[in-house]
């Protein structure tokens, strides 16, 4: 077998594809559509792939969903590092709002080992939106990275067709470099910029290969692979290794929506993994609250609180929904501070909101269908000023990794009666923004009001982010149960969902989507192996008992 070190690879061009990987965002689109591939992406830090690659080792071995490719449903560790945000917005600037995730893989090649030329079956297919992501992991370098041809992903053939159309089994690098030149002279053969921690983004139909043949260390890497969801991705029939490739038809292989919605999908789309820890007994599914007023109040503390469901999701650690009863003129705490974050819905009565504005104490009249964020750490308490009992209901949320957000929603109030005029017509869906931006817990925080007209609604789709909804005016039809006014309905990210309006009236209700972060190696806090600490010669743990006895010496 040739290997891929032939005479013509181009390992000087160094400058200019880090130049391409560093353009605008519109550039970078274009020249990834022009050439194929984005090169020496960073990604991780050198501890963060040492850390990876630690947990892997120390973690129970978990088997891919319905294949090889399929540890990104069954292993948090390996979702998470697919989901890296930086991997996230380069692959949806090359992919569009809708992107899936549907290939996960360890890529160990010992020394000596020689990946031959090819095309990945499941990607080529002329007509597929796919993306690949090749991220080095350990003894990673431009000898030992990925080897590809330029443009060949536009040739319309894959190297299959080539090896058939030259008579030969195996096609040198040379060889194929020169048949694509021949059909497009701008074609270049080039081993990749690559160390540990950076990535390159190929497109599915490019041909490449790897060569670890030279080098005397086992390289490790990832390979992610990303598609439209619109593209059909099935598990390739390797019996025979026949060419057109073919395909089996079940299992369709589990795919995650990471980003936008999978409403064009012929694919088989499921909810991400669990989270490592988290303080929820379990893991949120999709559900439905029915919640029927009056609900019960207790005389004696003039307070009730009725939870509706608590868990863990795949965008925080901890997820709360409760509705509580107030008795007039009752206060169910003097104004505090929380690390959760927080919305209440006023479902009946008339709520008075004390919130912390410019370091005072603030009341808010909030009338039913009333809204307010509580970002972390934001004083605030109620209270029932009226003669009459007042419902509500909170959601509250919390994520380990929470961080300092740029531009973070701050607290936010809408007035009921301003949500009930703030969407009509008599369009069957419309919708109106209420706010959306960063918190301290989630990449974003979106909310909405929407209104459906009789008949109104949108067919079953799945998306990447977990969204709640409370119903306020009409009936709703979903998951094949009808909602009325107070009910909630949580859809979890990944699972398909869809709605309707029923009866004679429209549908008004509030949304709230939850996008979250990912941090699992964060979570766990294990030290990296002492190897990865080398100071003068010893390990951490040496340094440290040399200083001991110097200082005892002294």
């Amino acid at each position: 077998m040739s290997t891929l070190t032939d005479s013509r690879i181009d390992t000087g061009a160094v400058d200019r594809i880090r130049s391409d990987s560093a353009a605008t965002t519109e550039s970078v689109g274009s020249a990834f559509n022009r050439l194929g591939y984005l090169a020496g992406v960073p990604i991780l830090s050198r501890a963060e792939c040492a850390r990876f690659l630690h947990l892997l080792r120390t973690q129970p071995a978990v088997a891919g969903a319905d294949w090889d490719k399929g540890k990104h449903v069954t292993s948090r560790l390996f979702y998470e590092i697919a989901t890296h945000a930086r991997i996230v917005q380069h692959v949806s600037e090359l992919l569009g709002e809708n992107v899936m995730l549907w290939g996960t893989s360890l890529v160990v090649r010992k020394a000596g080992q020689v990946h031959a030329w090819h095309t990945d079956y499941e990607t080529s297919n002329p007509h597929h939106r796919c993306v690949s992501v090749w991220l080095g992991l350990k003894h990673v370098s431009q000898k030992s990275s990925l080897a590809l041809i330029s443009r060949s992903h536009l040739l319309g053939v894959a190297v299959k067709d080539v090896q058939l159309e030259l008579g030969k089994k195996h096609v040198s690098a040379d060889e194929l470099a020169d048949w694509a030149r021949a059909h497009d002279p701008r074609c270049e053969l080039l081993q990749l910029p690559c160390t540990a921690g950076e990535a390159i983004f190929f497109d599915g139909r490019l041909w490449h290969g790897s060569d670890n043949g030279n080098l005397l260390r086992t390289r490790v890497a990832l390979l992610l692979q990303f598609a439209a969801p619109s593209t059909p991705i099935r598990i390739p029939d390797f019996t025979g290794m026949p060419w057109p490739p073919r395909f089996h038809e079940h299992p369709l292989p589990a795919s995650i929506m990471i980003k936008g919605d999978s409403s064009e999908s012929v694919n088989r789309i499921v909810p991400p993994p669990a989270p490592l820890g988290g303080n929820g007994a379990t893991q949120l599914r999709t559900l439905i609250r029915p919640i029927n007023l009056p609900l019960e109040l207790k005389s004696d503390t003039g307070w009730s609180f009725h939870e509706q469901f608590r868990g863990m999701t795949s965008n925080v650690s901890d997820m709360e929904c409760h509705v509580s009863v107030l008795a007039p003129g009752k206060t169910p705490h003097p104004p505090h501070q929380h690390a959760e974050e927080e919305v209440l819905i006023v479902l009946n009565g008339e709520a008075t909101l004390r919130v912390d504005e410019s370091g005072t104490i603030q009341p808010k009249t909030a009338p039913a269908g009333s809204l307010i964020y509580y970002p972390c750490m934001h004083a605030h308490t109620i209270t029932n000023l009226t003669s009459s009992p007042l419902t509500y209901l909170m959601f509250k949320w919390t994520a380990d990794d929470a961080q300092t957000a740029k531009a973070p929603v701050p607290m936010t109030f809408f007035n009921g009666d301003t949500i009930r005029g703030s969407s009509t017509g008599e369009q069957s869906f419309k919708m109106k923004l209420l706010f959306e931006g960063p918190t301290t817990h989630l990449t974003k925080l979106h909310s909405h009001v929407s209104v459906l007209q009789p008949g109104g609604g949108y067919d079953a789709h799945v998306d990447a982010h977990d969204v709640a909804i409370v119903v306020l005016e009409g009936s709703i039809q979903t998951l094949g149960q009808t909602v009325q006014p107070h009910g909630v309905i949580y859809y979890a990210a990944g699972e398909a969902h869809g709605m309707r309006c029923v009866g004679d009236a429209p549908a008004r209700y509030l949304v709230l989507e939850f996008h979250g972060r990912h941090a699992s190696m964060k979570r766990v806090g294990h030290p990296i192996s002492r190897a990865a600490y080398k100071w003068g010669g010893y390990t951490l743990h040496r340094a440290k008992r040399f200083i001991k006895k110097l200082i005892k010496r002294k």
